[in-house]
């Protein structure tokens, strides 16, 4: 009734509210009405004011469409979308997320405990440091890799990403959106490449021998432990430097740098011996370096195993020693 209508018109210093008129030329327009009250010589009236939003309509409904769009794309991109209501701790959660964890359309409620009280044990008090780090304004953006449980129980490992979008009038975090990727795949061929480099690592501190990775200009990239046997050096001694910066026999660091620069040119690996001045004396030394190949750019590296063969070398000439003198008796 009219009168319900002024009742709501006169509790508001503007009331406002938006519908469709029909224009004089028959069709139907968005407009967006004002209507405020005032008294004119002990009469009430009512002021009108209509205006055209059709130009304004238009620019939501495409910016909406946009919205919906990139919403889209992005929720094709990436394993799942979430948005959270910081207010009322209502949480969206898209299907592809759902998906992702095995659950269906209609499952995990909608709430933040769904998502925090799956977060594994050992992760949840970081991961969520990290969001209240964000929400407090410390942390540009949300950003934690962490195992999260599926709807079977497993765990899978995501990373999830995500920043405060809009805040109230006193700067208060009011929503938050994010994105979250799975990459349980990535973390565990990660983990078991970084379990394969230990048992490498444990395997070339087991061997007698000197094992060192150099580039093209002899520079070393990696050295182990067992190089103590050379002399007073520990890897972090030598790696990133070269035989010359090391000071070692000039014509020793020339040997060395033709059999790397050999390695790189034809490919093929080189097995030659070296003496070398230790601390007790001169050491025999059999060295093999070996391309380490790249499918694409060929040899990037070269690999070189150096032993000591002194005592060997020694049995080896004393035994021929012998032999020679057996031979001059008979």
């Amino acid at each position: 009734a009219w009168s319900d209508i002024a009742d709501v018109i006169r509790a508001t210093p503007c009331y406002t509210f938006v519908g469709r008129h029909l224009h004089a030329q028959g069709h139907e327009v968005p407009v967006e009405v004002n209507t405020t009250r005032f008294v004119d010589q002990g009469r009430e009236y009512f002021l009108s004011v209509a205006r055209d939003i059709s130009r304004r309509t238009a620019l939501e409904g495409e910016l909406k469409k946009r919205e919906n769009q990139h919403w889209f794309a992005l929720n094709e991109a990436m394993d799942g979308l979430w948005d959270w209501d910081v207010v009322t701790n209502e949480v969206f959660f898209s299907p592809q997320l759902k998906r992702m964890l095995g659950y269906g359309p209609e499952e995990m409620a909608p709430e933040l405990t769904t998502w925090s009280q799956n977060i594994h044990p050992d992760d949840a008090a970081r991961v969520l440091g990290i969001m209240r780090e964000h929400l407090d304004g410390r942390r540009a953006r949300y950003d934690a890799e962490y195992r999260l449980r599926d709807r079977n129980g497993s765990w899978r490992w995501v990373v999830d990403r995500g920043r405060v979008c809009e805040r109230d009038a006193s700067g208060a975090p009011t929503r938050v959106v994010g994105m979250v990727q799975d990459v349980t795949r990535e973390r565990e061929a990660r983990d078991a490449l970084a379990r394969s480099e230990e048992e490498l690592r444990t395997l070339i501190a087991a061997l007698p021998d000197v094992v060192m990775r150099l580039d093209r200009h002899g520079r070393h990239l990696f050295v182990s432990e067992s190089i103590s046997t050379l002399g007073p050096f520990t890897p972090a001694d030598i790696v990133g430097r070269t035989h010359h910066e090391l000071g070692l026999p000039e014509h020793l660091c020339r040997y060395w740098e033709d059999s790397i620069r050999r390695v790189f040119d034809t490919g093929h690996a080189v097995d030659d011996r070296f003496e070398m001045p230790l601390a007790d004396g001169p050491h025999q030394f059999s060295w093999r370096v070996v391309p380490d190949r790249d499918p694409t750019s060929g040899v990037r590296t070269v690999l070189a195993i150096c032993r000591d063969i002194t005592q060997s070398s020694n049995a080896e000439a004393e035994l021929a020693r012998h032999r020679h003198h057996l031979e001059e008796l008979v």
